[in-house]
């Protein structure tokens, strides 16, 4: 596969003003002034076959582009009875604009998107979250922490009563000034949220897979071997400053007669950044012919249902120390997309992540009165969009094709969706 950059130019907007001065009806002056505002895009790509079914033939691409739109206004404007001097008349014909009449943007005005590393990692949250065999309860996990029950209970069951009632009365201490023990509530809140409700949780999802047992059995038997599609929206940003830039007369800035008033110059600037995954995955449940088959699906099923196979995922989250470092990373996705594309001939049959970056810059020119009363309010647009897709590897983002075992190559080649391991 080859990779291609391709850049183009075009231009959206290409008109020319008339400034002209005359005396006693003879012109002595007649000034052109261009007025060109451009588009710039470049795409970087590989080629691609056409798709067919559900193989995937796609590849990562960037593209880019920047441009200005819009804010002008065609005006038609003399000034010879504002004009100090008798016989003089002053006009202009053609465009001005909110701020520039001109642009020659390139590369160097493009938007920055998210790096290969940050998009990576999302991808690989998305991907944690979406797997279809993620187990529906944590069985494992939930047995795992119960030697450390009483621990994490003490602080919340030892004084329920009384922190109780501290609660009812919590408005009456506050207003009576009593002096109230933070580190108490604290250990209460902490005790709470990484205790009783990650217990309750696990109690109710229990009960959910209880209830529909034969469902959820079902629907994951009927799973194996489909072409099972997945989309996530990942997590977007988004910011926007306004600044007023005082006194301005637009652009091209016109001899003072022209103007009745000036008027004011306000700069917008607004960053957006939209992302989402989509993919597709295929796994295995083995057949239920045979001793050995049906014990591996007993074994596939249990875990589907509730979590209890030993893998370095169920290690992980067993780790005291493991929801630091989820906190600030994402080591346990990382981990759990491991462990879950280990078994189950689980495989993505494509996988991407996608971004928009878009950064717009709005000159807003307000309250601009011509000498024959035409107000001008302006707005133009500097915007400059960025869009990538990266692309997966059957077992996640960020991977080395070339380090896969033998098993995993083999799965590929067998369900044709070789990438040339």
């Amino acid at each position: 596969m080859s990779i291609e950059t391709k850049s183009r130019r075009n231009y959206s907007i290409k008109m020319e003003g008339v400034e002209k001065i005359t005396y006693n009806g003879n012109p002595i002056y007649n000034n052109r002034i261009p007025c060109e505002h451009s588009e710039f895009q470049t795409t970087i790509s590989g080629t691609h076959p056409r798709p067919r079914g559900i193989s995937d033939n796609g590849g990562g691409f960037l593209s880019r582009k920047t441009g200005v739109y819009g804010g002008y206004a065609m005006v038609d404007s003399q000034t010879r009875r504002n004009d100090p001097y008798n016989g003089i008349n002053r006009i202009y014909q053609g465009p001005i604009f909110a701020a520039g009449r001109t642009s020659n943007l390139g590369t160097g005005d493009f938007v920055e998107g998210s790096s290969q590393a940050r998009l990576n990692a999302m991808g690989t949250n998305a991907i944690a979250s979406c797997i279809p065999t993620n187990p529906l309860s944590g069985l494992g996990v939930f047995l795992g922490e119960l030697r450390d029950a009483k621990q994490m209970f003490e602080p919340l069951i030892g004084d329920w009563k009384r922190k109780g009632a501290e609660f009812r009365r919590l408005d009456h201490i506050i207003k009576d000034k009593r002096d109230i023990n933070p580190k108490a509530y604290s250990d209460a809140y902490l005790a709470f949220q990484f205790g009783w409700a990650p217990y309750v949780r696990d109690i109710l999802s229990f009960a959910k897979v209880a209830k529909n047992l034969d469902k959820y059995i079902q629907q994951y038997s009927r799973g194996s071997g489909q072409n099972i599609r997945r989309r996530r929206t990942l997590p977007s940003e988004s910011a926007t400053a306004t600044v007023n830039m005082g006194v301005a007369y637009g652009s091209p800035v016109l001899d003072t007669p022209h103007y009745s008033r000036p008027g004011y110059l306000l700069r917008t600037d607004r960053k957006t950044a939209n992302r989402w995954f989509s993919g597709c995955f295929t796994y295995y449940l083995p057949s239920a012919v045979g001793f050995g088959n049906r014990a591996r699906r007993t074994e596939a099923l249990a875990n589907r249902l509730l979590g209890t196979r030993l893998t370095p995922d169920l290690v992980w989250k067993l780790a005291p120390w493991s929801w630091a470092a989820d906190w600030v990373g994402n080591a346990g996705n990382v981990i759990h997309n491991w462990s879950a594309f280990s078994n189950d001939g689980l495989i993505m049959r494509y996988g991407y992540v996608m971004e928009t970056t878009v950064s717009e810059t709005v000159y807003s020119l307000r309250d601009c009165v011509l000498y024959e009363g035409r107000r001008l309010d302006l707005d133009q647009t500097v915007r400059s969009v960025t869009k990538s897709r990266s692309r997966a590897t059957p077992y996640g983002f960020g991977l080395n094709e070339s380090d896969f075992s033998s098993k995993q190559k083999a799965i590929i080649l067998a369900l044709g969706i070789s990438r040339g391991l």
